[in-house]
């Protein structure tokens, strides 16, 4: 009868270890929010915000599992008036995985005194569950910040406001700051703050930036706006479907 316990016992175990690794193959985590930028200028604080998705897949390459990344969602659009229209990409200079890491960056988990650090999965699912989170992004985790000299142009594009990228060994550093000097004196980023949201993914850019439609395509000609990568499609707007 013991020898049954015992092999019920192992069956139960190798079960649950299967089911643990099949659950995890199936795994998808998901996490929105919404991000909003207020610039200070002569004519009072304008704001503009919108709603980023990251969605992390399992993938597998032999005995090693991993996530690969995914993002809806477009850039930040801050209207000026007269002064024009300023936009925050969905990258800063180190990476277009800004929206992850953003996220993770903010609402990172802070474990108490004297307990193990959490493990990847448990630490997805840490960020799954938050709700009512919010946060104010400090200066160097600010995005670049971006304009067009002429809006049916993308090969007019010019940063207006960048950081050094994290190779460079200077990335707390500004490398770029024309803000003033394009869209009028005073005219500067008061604060970016971010907060966890059920709201949906609403695109816009592409009924303004009208070359935008055509999402899948990279934005082959334009100048260099960081160190690292020149600008894509899919910087400003990404997994729109048409």
């Amino acid at each position: 009868m013991r020898r049954v316990i015992v092999a019920i016992t192992v069956i139960c175990l190798v079960g649950a270890i299967v089911y643990a690794v099949a659950e995890y193959a199936n795994t998808e985590h998901r996490w929105k929010y919404r991000i909003t930028v207020e610039v200070e200028t002569p004519d009072g604080i304008k704001t503009g915000s919108s709603v980023w998705e990251v969605n992390l897949k399992p993938v597998r390459a032999g005995k090693l599992k991993g996530y690969k990344d995914f993002y809806r969602g477009e850039a930040v659009l801050v209207d000026l008036g007269e002064r024009g229209l300023l936009f925050a990409l969905k990258k800063d200079a180190n990476s277009r995985a800004y929206p992850k890491n953003l996220f993770q960056k903010m609402f990172s988990y802070r474990p108490p005194p004297a307990t193990k650090p959490l493990k990847t999965e448990e630490k997805l699912e840490y960020y799954d569950n938050l709700r009512n989170a919010n946060a104010i992004v400090p200066k160097d985790w600010y995005p670049t910040f971006v304009y067009f000299r002429d809006l049916n142009d993308p090969k007019t594009i010019e940063a207006v406001y960048d950081r050094h990228n994290a190779l460079s060994g200077n990335s707390k550093q500004v490398k770029v700051n024309k803000l003033s000097e394009v869209f009028g004196q005073g005219v500067e980023i008061n604060n970016i703050k971010i907060e966890t949201t059920s709201d949906p993914v609403r695109f816009k850019l592409h009924k303004i930036l009208l070359w935008l439609k055509d999402e899948e395509t990279y934005i082959r000609e334009t100048p260099r706006i960081s160190t690292t990568q020149p600008l894509q499609y899919l910087d400003l707007q990404e997994g729109r479907t048409p």
